[in-house]
């Protein structure tokens, strides 16, 4: 059985959330939890978000995650 671990990043600190991506890869999904650090956080690898907004404005967050 295959087994997928995800974490929830919301400390704010990029250099960390980078690190985090550089050890752990693709073995370790990131998702933002910071909807205004979303697309910088997209840069450093995570793979989308649990938004605040996207309750609000789906279509704004899915428009934005598609186009990255």
């Amino acid at each position: 059985m295959q087994q997928y671990h995800g974490i929830k990043e919301a400390c704010g600190n990029l250099e960390q959330i980078s690190e985090l991506h550089r050890r752990c890869g693709e073995r370790m999904t990131i998702l933002s939890g910071d909807d205004p650090l979303t697309l910088p956080m997209l840069t450093c690898g995570a793979k989308g978000v649990i938004s605040v907004l996207g309750n609000i404005v789906p279509d704004r967050i899915h428009r934005m995650l598609q186009a990255f």
